[in-house]
């Protein structure tokens, strides 16, 4: 009987676990200023990040500000 219980809360454990898994999405920074642009000027800036989370990230959109 002890050994039942053991492996439900085992298989418990194991589900409220797997809920807890998300991705987390870290920027180096979340802005930048280009400062003084001339007109027709073609701007190019890349953002960096990192999953620090366990899951897998999905960026489904990208809008800028």
């Amino acid at each position: 009987m002890k050994f039942k219980i053991l492996i439900i809360l085992a298989f418990a454990a194991s589900l409220f676990s797997a809920c807890d898994s998300k991705a987390i999405i870290v920027f180096d920074s979340t802005t930048h200023d280009f400062g003084r642009v001339r007109i027709e000027s073609t701007l190019e800036h890349k953002f960096t990040f990192t999953n620090r989370g366990n899951a897998t990230l999905v960026i489904e959109r990208i809008r800028s500000g």
